[in-house]
């Protein structure tokens, strides 16, 4: 349960990165070259935390089904 909340504020965190770079991205925002660059490397930490903190998830939940009663791990 503990890491379902951590993998959901991970992909929270990736989510506002993904908004913070469409902001950044508008045409009356993104005038320069380091504008862009600024805006790639919060588009890359987006991908990356929501990657991961959906896989974490995936695997948590998947993890949590197999203990079942009566199944133990030997």
């Amino acid at each position: 349960m503990i890491g379902g909340f951590f993998a959901g504020y991970q992909i929270g965190n990736g989510l506002k990165d993904l908004y913070d770079f469409f902001q950044m991205t508008r045409c009356d925002v993104a005038i320069t070259f380091q504008d862009i660059d600024a805006a790639a490397k919060r588009f890359s930490s987006g991908v990356a935390e929501t990657g991961v903190g959906g896989l974490l998830l995936f695997l948590g939940m998947k993890g949590s089904r197999g203990r079942r009663k009566g199944s133990h791990f030997a």
